[in-house]
């Protein structure tokens, strides 16, 4: 539901007011998500090479699901062509470009002289509240580390060498304020060296959705759900890592329980 996502204003008040409230100035309000994705445009017919295209788009979360990822309603920001596709840093100069049209659509917004609906015009304002990806490509647009370095986390600080500890109470949590702090070090460093330094000692590098006065890189890097269930990592963790099967006594139970979350 859009209701339940905390979106802020320029004034902090809640970005999407309550259908019982009139807008006098008839401000429509527009949530995003953003993806990121490598692809194959060869469809995988070459024989023995690998090519890489990166394509950046956003979705409109205000349409019903059923309008909301279809083709002609996706706005397809622009592919990257590329053997291999852009570096973790090189992404940066195009997502400056999408984000120059996401501060502006921000604040003050965009206003139509004339519209359908209001004839006298409209002022049409948004903002991203959600990044869909896999987990290196959240990484590359929204400038986290790789998942073997030191700080392999996205939501916390805990190092890899405790990568084993499941007690989520231990966890240091990522603070935005110092993850912005780290960008900005890393952002004004004299050189590469000084920059590969800063990365691997806070794991953090500028990315341009830090330009976003509301984007938190932290709570908004999450995972899309196609490779945890419909690709098998979900099973491989329950089945491998977790040693759960149907034969052991108690973890039928467990499968059971996990069969009807996926459902």
């Amino acid at each position: 539901s859009l209701s339940a996502i905390r979106c802020r204003d320029s004034r902090h008040k809640s970005y999407l007011p309550s259908p019982a409230i009139s807008d006098a100035h008839h401000t429509l309000r527009l949530l995003f998500s953003f993806s990121i994705d490598g692809f194959n445009p060869f469809h995988m017919k070459e024989a023995k090479q690998t090519a890489t295209s990166t394509a950046l788009w956003l979705y409109l979360l205000n349409l019903p699901l059923h309008l909301r990822y279809r083709e002609e309603n996706a706005f397809k920001f622009t592919i990257v062509p590329g053997d291999h596709g852009p570096s973790m840093e090189n992404i940066n100069y195009t997502l400056d470009r999408l984000v120059d049209i996401l501060r502006l659509l921000f604040h003050p917004g965009i206003s139509f002289s004339r519209t359908s609906k209001y004839p006298q015009g409209r002022t049409v304002e948004g903002q991203v509240v959600y990044t869909v990806a896999d987990k290196p490509a959240v990484r590359q647009a929204l400038g986290f580390s790789a998942p073997t370095s030191e700080l392999f986390c996205t939501a916390c600080k805990l190092p890899i060498r405790d990568i084993e500890n499941l007690d989520k109470s231990t966890w240091p949590r990522r603070d935005i304020k110092e993850h912005r702090q780290h960008a900005e070090e890393w952002l004004q460093a004299p050189n590469q060296a000084a920059r590969d330094e800063i990365f691997k000692r806070t794991g953090v590098r500028f990315t341009p959705f830090l330009r976003l006065p509301y984007f938190d890189p932290i709570r908004q890097a999450d995972g899309e759900v196609w490779h945890i269930f419909f690709e098998g990592i979900l099973q491989h963790y329950v089945r491998t890592v977790w040693g759960v099967n149907w034969e052991s006594d108690g973890d039928s139970e467990i499968l059971e329980y996990w069969s009807y979350a996926v459902v």
